[in-house]
Parts: C-alpha cells; structure tokens; sequence
C-alpha cells in the first residue's frame, strides 16, 4: 500500500517537474497566464500530502523546494501593483515554504515583498504587519542588511499612517543598524528629520 502511494507522488512530482521546465522552455507566454498554472501548485500539493502521509521526508523536501521554484517563477512575473490579489497569495504561499525549508533569507525577502503586495493594495495595516514580522525574523538571524531594509519600509508605512513618533523611532533603529554604513546613514537622518516636521505639524 505504502508503495503505491508512494508511486502516485512520485508520478505527480514528475509531472510537476515537466509542466515546470515547459514553462521554462515557452517566453512566448507568461507563466502564471498559461495553463501549467492551473496544474502545477496543485499537483505539488496533493504529492507533498502523499509524502508527509507515508513519512517520505526526502520526497516532501523535494516538493517544497519545487513549490518555492514555482512560486519564484510565478512571482517574476506577476506585476503587484497591476495584480496585489494574485502577488499576496503567492507571497503567503512563499513564506511558509521558506519557513519549512529553514530558508530564512528568503523568508525575509518575501514577507518584505509582502508588505508590498499589501501597500500596493492599500492595506497599509497588514503591509506593517509583515514588514514588523520581517524586521524581527531578520535580527534573529543576524542579516543586518535585511534588517535596515525592512525597518527603512516600515518606517515609511508608519508615516503613511500618521504615526509619526514610532516613524522616528523605527529610523533611530535603522541608524543603529546602519552604523557602519554611511549612504544609508545619512538616508535615515533625512527620513528622521522629514518625520519630525511632520509630527510637529499633527
């Protein structure tokens, strides 16, 4: 029994792998318009059910790099301010495989792509709340550069929401974090002084 199921995962990954590499293969059209779309993230899905069932950790590990591919793919080619619907499932998607994979750089990145997806569609709440969960995944691994990135967007969607005290003290964070850096240093001290006109104006 265990053999065949596992068979029907191996089956549904390497049909996942070919509709992958014809994508790969067809510029003529964008990936996440073609058909393979509607094939590929499903049947990955239903293999990894398959694998964790029968306790196939290797195959699961295959999928959910796979499924990170896809989504990479998929992403590239997805326009989040045109599409921040379509861009915010696939980030969420995005950032519990990075998560599964202990894929922490790219954990980060995506839930700064995230908050992103979320400012382009006017959620600025739900963007800081991914870019707040960025800043704290990324100073638990000591990524400083990734670090300065989040905390300078969530700065900015702090002062896009009016709350301009916290705006200074998220770019106070980035200042010590971007101690040695001085392009990025002096960027901040604007960015500090804009926000305190502004809380001097509220």
């Amino acid at each position: 029994m265990e053999n065949s199921r596992k068979a029907e995962a191996d089956r549904l990954l390497e049909q996942s792998q070919k509709l992958f590499e014809s994508s790969q293969v067809d510029s003529s059209q964008l990936f996440f318009e073609s058909p393979q779309l509607e094939e590929i993230l499903p049947l990955l899905q239903q293999a990894r059910v398959i694998y964790r069932e029968i306790s196939n950790s290797q195959g699961e590990a295959t999928v959910l790099h796979m499924l990170k591919d896809a989504l990479d793919k998929l992403l590239d080619n997805c326009d989040s301010q045109k599409e921040s619907a379509l861009a915010v499932d696939y980030l969420k998607q995005s950032v519990s495989v990075a998560r599964e994979i202990g894929d922490v750089t790219s954990e980060v990145c995506k839930l700064c792509c995230l908050g992103n997806a979320y400012w382009f569609s006017g959620d600025y709440a739900r963007g800081s709340e991914s870019w707040q969960q960025s800043v704290k995944t990324a100073q638990e691994s000591g990524n400083r550069y990734q670090e300065k990135c989040a905390l300078s967007k969530l700065g900015m969607v702090c002062s896009r929401l009016g709350e301009y005290t916290r705006a200074i003290l998220l770019v106070n964070s980035l200042c010590q974090a971007a101690r040695t850096n001085i392009q990025v240093l002096q960027r901040a001290t604007l960015l500090r002084g804009k926000f305190w006109i502004k809380a001097s104006l509220n």
